[in-house]
């Protein structure tokens, strides 16, 4: 009995101390505040912020009132007037500074280089760059033209002569500033002049003709008398001698001539044709056959007639003559070849070597050529002797 009663007493405990424990609980939720849920609260800030946003930003500043993230916030002042509110929200993008651009350095644009129809430079530099100068200066040319202006289409001041000595005031690239003993100024291409002493070449003599023996009417040479060539109508075979009026054949043949010529013979004969001023007769003939042997003789050129006549770029009518042209040539030709061959007869210096017309050596030497190197012995037989200074002894 004792038992069941003390039972009872626990359960009405357990009882009350559940109700205690459910009536502090809900007095807990009654004194608590009410907490808005954060993702309401969100919501709704965010939408007061739009519409703030919307009322006092225009479009352009709407950027500035954007947290990014890591950054901290900051609440924008609102305020009646765009404009302070505008200034007084910062920037949270901050604005690039321009990087200023270079200034290009212009590039000298080069000249071009122009040349006439011989291939003689025109001047490309600017007169007034022209670099100063007061030198003495010689004409190593045949001949010269002073020009107003450095161009070979420019007006001719004057004309100036191998030897002729020149002041020299200023210099391009091709061409030179020069003034006259006269007090004459123009150009004059650079290539044409020397710095050192040229010497006026010596003066041409008249060459006398040689004296021939004037054929008898009556009197025909026979072969076997005149020695020569052997006529023949073969077009490789030795060329006839074709005497005229004027240059009948001569007998006056030394004996050490054979009766029968070689084929360089011939050969050195139709060079001497080709290559001679025939006005001139004789003595441009001669010429021609002498500066054919000074080479033969020369250390630097080949020891045989054929050998320097046919050598590359020396004469440009070994072709011709060694294709058997012309059939036929004078008797001046043939006593010249004769006695320059045979008999070792000579009319300029062992020193002079080489020739050229007058025009063909004014173009050589503006263009630099061969020429340009050499000494003028004389102009003579339309034609310009030249040697080299190391050759004259």
């Amino acid at each position: 009995m004792g038992m069941i009663r003390q039972h009872r007493i626990l359960s009405g405990i357990t009882a009350l101390l559940v109700l205690l424990t459910f009536a502090v609980w809900i007095g807990q939720n009654w004194l608590r505040p009410e907490t808005p849920d954060p993702a309401l609260t969100t919501t709704a800030s965010t939408i007061h912020d739009t519409v703030e946003l919307d009322s006092q930003y225009t479009m352009p500043d709407r950027h500035k009132a954007i947290v990014e993230p890591g950054e901290a916030v900051i609440t924008p002042l609102l305020s009646p007037e765009p404009a302070e509110s505008t200034a007084a929200l910062p920037s949270t993008t901050p604005s690039a500074t321009p990087v200023p651009t270079a200034t290009p350095v212009p590039t000298a644009t080069p000249v071009p280089i122009e040349t006439d129809a011989n291939g003689v430079y025109q001047e490309n530099r600017p007169i007034e760059d022209f670099t100063v100068d007061n030198s003495t200066i010689y004409i190593k040319a045949f001949n010269a033209n002073v020009r107003v202006l450095p161009r070979t289409d420019a007006a001719v001041v004057v004309k100036a002569a191998m030897g002729d000595r020149l002041t020299r005031t200023g210099y391009g690239n091709y061409w030179s500033q020069v003034k006259t003993a006269q007090g004459e100024t123009g150009y004059v291409l650079t290539s044409l002049i020397s710095t050192t002493i040229i010497y006026k070449p010596a003066p041409t003599s008249t060459p006398k003709p040689s004296a021939t023996p004037n054929p008898s009417p009556t009197s025909t040479p026979k072969p076997s008398a005149t020695p020569g060539p052997v006529s023949t109508t073969e077009p490789t075979a030795a060329p006839t001698i074709n005497p005229s009026a004027n240059e009948p054949p001569t007998s006056d043949a030394s004996p050490t001539e054979p009766a029968e010529h070689s084929d360089e013979f011939h050969l050195f004969a139709r060079i001497i044709s080709l290559e001679g001023h025939a006005p001139s007769g004789y003595e441009s003939y001669l010429s021609v056959a002498t500066v054919i042997m000074n080479q033969v003789a020369h250390k630097y050129y080949p020891n045989t007639v054929t050998g320097v006549v046919s050598y590359p770029g020396r004469f440009s009518t070994y072709a011709t003559a060694a294709s058997g042209k012309p059939a036929t040539y004078s008797s001046t030709v043939y006593q010249a070849a004769a006695d320059a061959y045979y008999h070792g007869k000579r009319n300029l210096p062992s020193y002079v070597i080489a020739f050229i017309t007058p025009d063909a050596y004014e173009r050589n030497v503006a263009a630099g050529g061969s020429f340009s190197k050499m000494e003028v012995y004389k102009i003579a037989y339309n034609a310009v002797w030249c040697y080299y200074a190391r050759d004259v002894s």
